[in-house]
């Protein structure tokens, strides 16, 4: 099962880099490592690819393998003729009649049911070179996720540059759309997002979907601007109303017809093992129920899972109810969505009134919750029991795949108990509520911030990751209300998440808007966001908004006392100079720094000072200093458990070894570095010891296998919506540009292949030409 971080991930990242559990490549392999004997390690070391890669291939987690790994473990499976090619097949997807692996999409209860007009006349219109835009629209419930997933899911094949699905339904703001967008392309946004992506955009044939864009209407002109742009690559919106867009063709879903709607009610008693084709009365009494429902998707499946517990009748009679009741809602909405809120309230009417009450408070989570933050914030006597009541009503859904379990509810459920929330407590009752939401994720937030740079790291990143969606609604409420030294302390605390995620353009984002409140005496809080702020942009580029950020943050310090905040200024600031080249100015300020957080209690701080310092001696050729600081924060680094920047320093002292002509010593400690990395499945970090394998590969002499991982690398900081490091990039540089020209049109066409590697499959090539030399 893939972990949490992973599934949190997937659900806003590209869907054509997608993992599945099983398959007939992990049966396989299972059978053959098996049928010889071997421990997944054994296998692993006779292949010279990495263990972890052998156990994510048998786990399901990776469906395709690169051509050199495939070759690798047909050798060391000692694979031959038929057998061999059947291997090969398997390990590059090309299984008969096995569908696209599109990843981690919105779950399909059962297949497509009714649709199929629609979903012929959304392929089509995004197969015309005139179509740019299509809308799917329609009532709360009524399929249009559904029928978008569909759509992505028959549509791989179409788009050679990817199909990426981004689900909007919970970002709080507007102004987070376009950086959440570029989030999910990896666009690098130095400045504004929106010309970013229409850049990108222009020159890629791909797919980009967009789910529930109704409540961001006012960054509808942004996408425009995008749309206009893109010539070649397609976008699917759905949204409960049009965009007003002139390039926007228009779909809109009606319910199921009643023979659909009937045949979805039995799909979803099969997919439940409970009777699947309810027969004469029975038979007719479903589709009384599907028409009392309008035909609406989501009622029916609310009004299916009452089956479990009421006959078709009861379900019948109580439906006849509830529709009277609710029969005179505004007139100004459609009469299937005020059906729809009756269904709601059916099932809302049968629980008892605890359950009801949590239905209505849980309505403040966005993206889900576990079961303590619902006991924090909703202070309910009961909350295992209610809900596992809502959950059986199927109104809350209990999500699989966490080690902690996890719930959420539907869009249209949660604007419905909001409704009812709103009607009972009033609007103070609903402010005291997202004040006591919004301080728990809080405390979440700052309560991860000094784990971030320990050994509970990852399991700190996942967490948030899991949450982020209620920390975006967290920092929302803060902004809104005015509580800006809360909302600047979480911003501060989140900046390193921001980082580690490779969410920089929204941590950007975040810390831009937060940097224009009044402080009003959270100047301590402003100095941590500032930091933060400096540090995103400098992984972007923005480098004179890195300087920026150091001299505003280096003369409050000052001011202040605050020996910590000068020496993050201070490092800020020669940041931006070793961007510009400017060696010796960069040293004197790290240098400052160093002295500076030396007379504090502050480890962590004192091995970056450290690592900074060292960066700047190696390129001012001080290749004793730098050994020694490296040394130091290495040693720092392992006490504290940061990973991360152990594997940092690992590169660096491979760049010292690379300086004295010891190329086996600097493939040691890249190769050390990177499997560590990727054990954390750190994509950023990954990428950075991809450069460095690249120039131990050329200064070995390995052309080819260095033009490969250097193309890997090119192709995985465009997917990171970053840059390297721009010290890391000079000196590898100084090995793999020579390198590259020595290699020629062979070299070349290398390169050319490393850019389509997936990042597990260049991480794997890059161990094993690192090892293939010298034991």
């Amino acid at each position: 099962m893939a972990t949490e971080l992973e599934l949190a991930q997937h659900r806003q990242i590209r869907i054509a880099t997608g993992m599945t559990e099983g398959g007939p490549l992990a049966e396989q392999l299972r059978s053959l490592r098996l049928t010889r004997g071997l421990t997944q390690a054994e296998l692993a070391e006779m292949a010279g690819i990495s263990e972890r890669a052998v156990s994510d291939i048998e786990r399901g987690l990776r469906r395709h393998v690169y051509r050199d790994t495939t070759e690798r473990l047909i050798r060391a499976l000692e694979l031959a003729g038929e057998q061999a090619a059947d291997f090969e097949a398997a390990a590059r997807g090309r299984i008969e009649g096995a569908p696209p692996d599109l990843g981690v999409l919105p779950p399909e209860r059962t297949r497509l049911i009714g649709r199929a007009r629609e979903l012929s006349d959304v392929r089509r219109w995004l197969a015309r070179e005139d179509t740019r835009l299509v809308t799917i629209t329609g009532p709360g419930g009524v399929g249009k996720t559904r029928l978008a997933a569909e759509v992505c899911r028959r549509s791989a094949d179409d788009f050679p540059d990817g199909v990426v699905f981004v689900a909007l339904g919970e970002l709080p703001a507007p102004e987070l759309a376009m950086p959440t967008i570029a989030g999910a392309l990896r666009v690098l946004t130095r400045g504004d997002p929106v010309q970013a992506l229409a850049s990108t955009l222009a020159s890629r044939r791909l797919l980009l979907v967009l789910d529930t864009f109704e409540h961001l209407l006012p960054a509808a002109a942004d996408l425009g601007t995008i749309v206009r742009a893109a010539t070649t690559a397609r976008v699917l919106v759905t949204s409960r109303v049009p965009l007003n867009l002139t390039a926007e063709r228009l779909l809109n879903i009606p319910p199921l017809a009643e023979a659909e709607a009937v045949e979805l009610f039995e799909a979803l008693l099969e997919s439940t093992r409970q009777e699947s084709s309810p027969r004469g009365s029975g038979r007719d009494v479903v589709a009384e129920i599907c028409r009392r429902v309008d035909g609406l998707p989501l009622a029916v499946e609310l009004a299916a899972a009452r089956t479990r517990t009421l006959g078709a009748e009861e379900i019948r009679d109580h439906l006849d109810r509830r529709l009277l009741l609710l029969s005179g809602g505004p007139a100004d909405l459609p009469q299937r969505q005020r059906s729809m809120a009756a269904t709601i309230a059916w099932s809302y009417d049968l629980l008892d009134s605890d359950a009801r009450r949590l239905l209505e408070k849980l309505s403040i989570f966005a993206g889900g919750w576990a079961a303590p933050d619902a006991t924090a914030i909703c202070a309910d006597a009961d909350i295992a029991l209610d809900l596992a009541r809502l959950v059986d009503s199927s109104l809350v859904v209990a999500e699989p795949g966490f080690e902690t379990r996890r719930y959420r509810m539907l869009d249209t459920v949660r604007e419905y108990a909001a409704d009812r929330l709103h009607t009972r407590v009033g609007s103070e009752g609903v402010a005291a509520l997202r004040k006591a939401h919004a301080r728990h994720f809080a405390e979440l937030a700052l309560g991860a911030e000094s784990e971030l740079r320990g050994a509970m790291q990852q399991e700190q990143v996942e967490l948030l990751l899991t949450n982020i969606d209620n920390l975006r609604v967290a920092l929302d409420h803060l902004t809104a209300t005015g509580e800006v030294d809360l909302a600047l302390r979480v911003g501060a605390a989140l900046w390193m998440f921001w980082r580690i995620a490779g969410t920089f353009s929204e941590g950007r984002a975040w810390l831009t808007k937060l940097l224009t409140l009044d402080a009003g005496g959270a100047e301590a809080a402003r100095a941590g966001s500032l930091w933060g702020a400096g540090w995103l942009a400098f992984h972007q580029g923005a480098y004179d908004e890195t300087a920026r950020c150091g001299a505003e943050l280096a003369l409050w310090s000052r001011a202040a006392g605050d020996d910590a905040g000068l020496r993050n200024g201070l490092t800020l600031q020669a940041l931006e100079r070793l961007a510009a080249g400017d060696l010796q100015a960069a040293a004197d300020l790290f240098e400052q720094g160093l002295e500076l957080v030396r007379r504090l209690d502050h480890p962590w701080l004192l091995a970056t000072s450290c690592l900074n310092r060292a960066v700047a001696a190696l390129h001012l050729g001080e290749l004793d200093l730098a050994e020694g600081l490296l040394a130091e924060a290495r040693d720092i680094y392992q006490r504290l458990g940061d990973a991360r920047f152990a594997a940092r320093v690992d590169l660096q002292l491979a760049f010292v070894a690379l300086s004295r002509r010891d190329a086996a010593q600097a493939a040691d400690l890249v190769s050390a570095a990177l499997a560590a990395v990727w054990e954390l499945r750190d994509s950023w970090g990954a990428t950075e010891q991809l450069d460095g394998a690249a120039a131990t590969l050329a200064a070995r002499g390995d052309l080819e296998a260095a033009a490969l991982i250097a193309g890997a690398a090119e192709a995985a900081w465009e997917t990171l919506a970053a840059i390297p490091h721009p010290a890391d990039r000079t000196c590898a540089d100084r090995w793999l540009l020579p390198a590259l020209r020595d290699a020629g049109d062979p070299g070349a066409a290398a390169r050319s292949e490393g850019r389509l590697l997936p990042l597990e499959d260049a991480v794997d090539a890059a161990l094993g030409s690192l090892r293939s030399d010298g034991g």
